[in-house]
């Protein structure tokens, strides 16, 4: 009998020290579902592009800004259809139908798929927080800066590095 109340009272112990502290040291990710907009550097080696890209109600645009060849390039997706106008001239389709993945694949794929937080890990200092994970079979990692804005992403070959009042973030 006092073996029985020894083991019972272990267990009660060990469930109240596992439920006291453990639920203020687990982190809880940051909310990257609602709109978003933010400028920077897409690279991929050595070629660069500057763009604008937004997610409002779900769909994302990204307007490239430079270089000049790409200029003006607008892409909308929602995820499952794309449209891509250039010049005057526009292009729909859908997103199953082409063969290759993007640089607009790999980053709003990134951000999107961070609503579902058994998949990806966080890891904090005090200058924010880094999530990663996986996407479109390539591993992938988000910076946030303290207010929880997005510095940077990587995911595949491709970097987006975001601009803050026209000074890229470090």
């Amino acid at each position: 009998m006092k073996g029985k109340k020894i083991i019972a009272a272990a267990g009660v112990s060990a469930m109240l020290a596992l439920t006291s502290c453990k639920e203020n040291m687990i982190m809880s990710p940051p909310d990257l579902s609602g709109n978003i907009e933010m400028k920077g550097t897409v690279s991929c080696g050595t070629l660069k592009a500057e763009a604008e890209i937004k997610r409002t109600d779900g769909t994302w645009t990204i307007l490239y800004t430079a270089p000049d060849s790409l200029c003006g390039m607008e892409i909308v997706t929602d995820g499952t259809e794309c449209k891509v106008t250039h010049s005057g001239i526009a292009f729909d389709y859908k997103n199953e139908d082409v063969p290759f993945i993007t640089a607009v694949d790999y980053i709003t794929a990134s951000i999107d798929s961070t609503k579902d937080a058994a998949n990806i890990s966080l890891s904090q200092n005090g200058n924010g927080t880094t999530l990663s994970g996986s996407v479109l079979s390539s591993g992938f990692q988000i910076v946030l800066d303290k207010e929880q804005n997005i510095v940077s992403l990587s995911a595949g070959d491709y970097k987006f590095t975001a601009v803050k009042n026209d000074k890229e973030e470090s």
